[in-house]
C-alpha cells in the first residue's frame, strides 16, 4: 500500500502538472468547473453504497458476488440519473449550455458519471477482500491510463479543455471493466447472504455524511468560481489538489485500519490501542509532511506549474496544511462506520458541511483564495475536535488511555506490518487455488 501510494501520488502529481501547464490558468477553470460538478454527482448518485460495501464484504466475505450484481443493477440507474443531469443543467446557466453544447461533449460527461460512479464503489470492495496489491494497481493504472489519454489527445487536438474531459472519461471507464472482471474472477468459497435493501439501508444512513463532506470539501471551489477571476480559480483548483495528495496517508492506512477493526470484533478483542495508536501515528506522519510541504512549495510549485501560477505557494500550503486534522477525522469516522454507527459520522460531519461553505463565502471575499484555503483550515480543526470528543465518548477512551498507547505505538507498526503480511499470504494462497 505505501509503495503503490507514492506510485499514485507521482502520477496523480504528473497529471495535474500536465493539465495545468496545457490549458493555463482560465482553460483550467472550466476543466476542474465541469470535473468537480461530476464528481459531485458521480458520488451523491451511488446513493452510499461504497460504503455498505465496504462494510459488509469485511463482515460477510462470501457476498460479494452479490454486491457486484447489485452495483450493476445500480449502474443503468445511473445512467438514467446523468442523462436527466445532462439535459436539466443547461436550463439553469447559460455558461453551463455554452459548455455542454457540443453533442458528443454532452455523451461524455453522461460517461464520466456513470463511470465516476462505479468507480467510487469498486475499489471498496477490493481493498475490503485484503486485496492490497489489486487495489493500489487499479488506482494507478487508472491515472496512468488518464494521463496517456491527456497526452494523446493534446498531440491529436492542442489544449482542449473538452478533449481533456473525454479522455479522462475514457480511461476511468475501461478501469472499471477490468475491476468488474477482476472481482468475478475471486469469486467467493463461502456464499453469504446480502439484500439490496441491507446495503441502501446502510448506504443511505451514512449519504448525509457524503453529502456534507462534499459540500465542505468540494463546493468551495464552485464558490471560488462564483467570487474570483477566473486566474485565481484554475490556481485554487491545483491548490485543492495538494489537501487531496496531502490525504494520501491517510487513504494508505483507512483500508488495513477498518479491516483490522472489523476481524478484531469478530474476535471479540478489544481495540483502544489500535485506534488511539494509529491516531498518534496519523497525526506524526501528517506533520512531517506539512512541515515539508511548507519548505517546499514555496520553491517547487511556481517552477512545475509555470509563472501563471505565482499566487499558488501560500493557498496549497494552507490547504496542505488542513490535511492534519482531516486524517484525524477521517479515522475517527471509520470507527464509527465500522462499528454501525453511520448516522454519528452523518452528525459530525453535518457541522463542516454547514461551516465550511460559509466560511469560503465570507473569506474567500476577503482575501481571495487565501481566504478560501483558510476556511478549508478552520473547518478542518472544528471537524477533528467533534470527532475526538464523539469518538472518546462512544469508546469511552480518557486520557490516561492515550498517554499508555503513546509509548506503544511501534507495537502498533508492528501489529499492522504482520496483519499486512498476513492478508498477502491469505490473498496469494487464494490466487493459487
Amino acid at each position: 500500500m505505501a509503495s503503490g501510494t507514492i506510485a499514485s501520488i507521482a502520477l496523480s502529481f504528473a497529471l495535474s502538472i500536465v493539465i495545468a501547464r496545457l490549458l493555463g490558468p482560465e482553460s483550467l477553470a472550466n476543466y476542474a468547473t465541469v470535473s468537480v460538478a461530476a464528481l459531485l454527482i458521480a458520488q451523491l448518485n451511488d446513493l452510499g453504497l461504497a460504503n455498505a460495501f465496504a462494510y459488509y464484504a469485511r463482515h460477510r466475505p462470501g457476498s460479494v458476488p452479490t454486491l457486484v450484481r447489485i452495483l450493476a443493477r445500480h449502474l443503468l440507474f445511473s445512467v438514467a440519473v446523468a442523462v436527466v443531469v445532462v439535459l436539466a443543467a443547461p436550463l439553469f446557466r447559460p455558461s453551463v449550455r455554452e459548455a455542454l453544447a457540443p453533442p458528443w461533449f454532452s455523451a461524455m460527461v453522461v460517461v464520466l458519471l456513470v463511470g465516476g460512479t462505479a468507480a467510487n464503489v469498486l475499489p471498496v470492495i477490493i481493498l475490503a477482500r485484503g486485496r492490497y496489491a489489486a487495489y493500489v494497481s487499479f488506482t494507478n493504472a487508472m491515472t496512468a491510463l488518464q494521463l496517456a489519454a491527456v497526452t494523446m489527445v493534446y498531440a491529436v487536438k492542442g489544449p482542449s479543455w473538452r478533449g481533456f474531459i473525454a479522455g479522462v472519461a475514457l480511461a476511468q471507464v475501461a478501469i472499471v471493466v477490468v475491476q468488474l472482471s477482476y472481482l468475478r474472477r475471486i469469486g467467493a468459497d463461502s456464499p453469504e447472504g446480502v439484500t439490496a435493501r441491507e446495503c441502501y439501508s446502510y448506504g443511505l444512513r451514512i449519504k448525509w455524511a457524503e453529502i456534507m463532506k462534499l459540500l465542505s470539501g468540494r463546493v468551495d471551489l464552485l464558490l471560488v468560481t462564483l467570487l474570483l477571476p477566473r486566474g485565481d480559480v484554475g490556481a485554487y483548483a491545483v491548490a485543492i489538489s495538494f489537501r487531496e495528495f496531502g490525504l494520501m496517508p491517510l487513504r494508505t492506512y483507512t483500508g488495513i485500519f477498518q479491516n483490522l477493526l472489523v476481524d478484531r470484533a469478530r474476535a471479540g478483542r478489544h481495540d483502544g490501542d489500535l485506534v488511539i495508536g494509529s491516531l498518534f501515528l496519523q497525526a506524526l506522519v501528517s506533520i512531517l509532511l506539512i512541515l515539508g510541504a511548507a519548505l517546499v512549495f514555496p520553491v517547487a510549485l511556481p517552477w512545475m506549474y509555470g509563472r501563471a501560477y505565482a499566487n499558488l505557494p501560500l493557498p496549497a500550503t494552507i490547504l496542505y496544511a488542513s490535511t492534519l486534522f482531516l486524517s484525524i477525522a477521517g479515522l475517527c469516522w471509520t470507527v464509527f462506520n465500522m462499528r454501525g454507527r453511520p448516522a454519528l459520522t452523518s452528525r459530525i460531519v453535518t457541522v463542516s458541511g454547514v461551516l465550511g461553505p460559509v466560511l469560503v463565502w465570507v473569506l474567500a471575499r476577503k482575501a481571495g483564495i487565501v481566504g478560501a484555503a483558510t476556511a478549508g483550515l478552520i473547518t478542518g480543526a472544528v471537524i477533528s475536535v467533534v470527532s475526538l470528543v464523539a469518538l472518546m465518548r462512544l469508546c469511552r477512551y480518557s486520557g490516561r488511555d492515550a498517554v499508555r498507547v503513546a509509548r506503544r505505538v511501534p507495537d502498533v507498526i508492528r501489529e499492522l506490518r504482520l496483519a499486512g503480511a498476513a492478508t498477502l499470504r491469505r490473498s496469494a494462497a487464494g490466487a493459487g487455488r
